[in-house]
């Protein structure tokens, strides 16, 4: 709500709601090879986004473009960053309201050690949370003796990595290890831009290695929960 000050002295603008998704686009045409102005990119990523039933897929998309977009060189660094903050302050406050209030079964997420992009876990967390799971978020650059910690402290139904960066493969492999015992006999998934390139090591873990693709991941996430589920209540397989 809005002071009454406020706004008798500055008329609030009419904004036309547009997927954020067509921002970028347009950002890059009207900043490519000039000086980057703050300004207008601000006005176009500030415009009311389309809510609530529609968030996942107006929100991820542009997450995608917005990836895409900084590793072919069409954006800078600060034009990135803008728009990740503008998604990631959305991201929070959507998320929270999409939690389930009757939601039996619980996922913790988290990212990878040294990885600091949140914004798909945020969009992972909208994507569960549409599935009827309550979202436990540990967020960026969690190692996996906090992972190990939360998942004895809170018994989730099932924990979610992110990891977007490439890692050296030693690395990498340490770090898969070092997840997959985190999570005992909880089941585990891992998405994002490098996890295709730690399949064999995730699935030799007992791991789901979900990519980009986590709509296309549900059932075998879902068949993993109620397996586990039905372990825990002695009643096996």
């Amino acid at each position: 709500m809005v002071g009454d000050t406020f706004c008798t002295t500055i008329a609030p603008r009419r904004l036309r709601p547009v997927p954020l998704v067509q921002a970028m686009p347009a950002l890059t045409a009207r900043t490519s090879g000039r000086r980057f102005r703050s300004c207008c990119f601000l006005r176009l990523v500030s415009r009311p986004l389309v809510w609530p039933a529609r968030s996942i897929h107006t929100i991820g998309p542009a997450l995608l473009q917005i990836g895409d977009l900084w590793h072919a060189g069409a954006v800078t660094v600060a034009q990135e960053h803008l728009a990740s903050n503008v998604l990631g302050g959305t991201l929070v406050h959507l998320l929270r309201l999409a939690q389930p209030s009757d939601a039996e079964r619980r996922v913790l997420l988290a990212c990878f050690a040294d990885e600091e992009h949140v914004l798909g876990l945020y969009g992972a967390g909208l994507r569960f949370a549409s599935w009827g799971y309550r979202t436990l978020m540990l967020g960026a650059s969690t190692p996996p003796v906090a992972v190990a910690r939360a998942v004895d402290a809170l018994s989730p139904d099932l924990v979610g990595l992110s990891a977007t960066m490439l890692l050296p493969p030693p690395r990498a492999r340490e770090l898969v290890d070092a997840y997959a015992d985190a999570c005992h006999s909880t089941p585990w998934a891992v998405g994002g831009d490098a996890a295709e390139s730690m399949r064999p090591w995730i699935e030799d873990r007992g791991g789901i290695c979900i990519g980009r693709d986590l709509p296309g991941a549900r059932q075998v996430i879902e068949k993993a929960v109620v397996t586990n589920r039905r372990k825990r209540n002695g009643r096996g397989e």
